[in-house]
């Protein structure tokens, strides 16, 4: 099963009044997308993992990656 979270939802538990202009810069600023084809649908692991990084939570590798591409390849050739 594949759980996803309306922007509205992701919104309030952010502490955000709604998906305002505040949460939409919030989001650009952390990197946190919604799900290609459903713009008004978050992925929480996707989000969790954007929150990690940008708090200093998750190490990233010398490349610089945060090993989502891999991730992403992964899924696609599975």
């Amino acid at each position: 099963m594949i759980d996803l979270i309306s922007g509205e939802d992701l919104a309030k538990r952010l502490r955000f009044d709604g998906t305002t202009s505040a949460f939409r810069k919030f989001c650009h600023d952390t990197g946190i997308r919604s799900v290609p084809g459903r713009k008004d649908c978050y992925d929480p692991v996707a989000v969790r993992k954007r929150l990690d990084l940008v708090q200093g939570l998750v190490r990233v590798d010398a490349g610089g990656n945060d090993g989502l591409i891999e991730q992403s390849r992964a899924r696609r050739s599975a």
